[in-house]
């Protein structure tokens, strides 16, 4: 009889380690979740599978171990894409979501990572507030761009960090939150 729960466990561990290996990618690629999903961004809401307020452990049961944790703030990124994952530990709950390098998330009405900010403010309208902020040395002073009462934010590479003159490029980031004090450049 005890050698029938010795095999039981035995098969149990071989199963678990199995699964575990289907979930971890060690070379980075997104989560099948993530390449499935719909790629809809919607402001204040989700970026495609993930939405503000899921808890992490859903998260993580959603897309599996991130390839990267870390950051002033506690992040979980997902693939050679950096699909960004922001966590409020105190409330266990998704507060930012964020996309860089990635085109295919897009909002309904077409603003994804890349967008100039003219192409912005025609797809969206004015920004709801604009502001130049202190970055890591190597990117100069960004902008970050906030639509949709700062629902979703568009972060510029501008090395004077003037806001009066339009950011050379397309968006660095896209970030979704449920508040613009929420909107943090998660790129590590």
């Amino acid at each position: 009889m005890p050698y029938r729960h010795l095999q039981k466990a035995v098969i149990a561990v071989v199963l678990l380690t199995l699964t575990a290996c289907a979930i971890v990618d060690p070379q980075g690629e997104e989560p099948a979740a993530l390449k499935s999903s719909d790629h809809v961004v919607v402001p204040g809401d989700r970026i495609g599978p993930v939405s503000l307020g899921m808890s992490p452990k859903a998260v993580y049961q959603l897309l599996g171990p991130p390839s990267w944790t870390g950051g002033a703030a506690f992040l979980w990124r997902y693939g050679d894409s950096a699909f960004y994952v922001r966590v409020d530990n105190l409330h266990s709950q998704i507060i930012q979501v964020a996309v860089h390098n990635d085109a295919s998330f897009h909002t309904a009405e077409g603003a994804r990572y890349g967008t100039t900010l003219q192409e912005l403010d025609r797809i969206l309208g004015a920004p709801y507030r604009m502001e130049s902020y202190t970055s890591w040395p190597d990117r100069g002073k960004p902008i970050r761009a906030g639509f949709n009462e700062g629902k979703i934010a568009f972060f510029f590479e501008v090395p004077s960090g003037e806001l009066n003159s339009p950011p050379p490029g397309g968006a660095a980031v896209l970030s979704i939150q449920r508040t613009w004090e929420d909107a943090v450049d998660l790129r590590q």
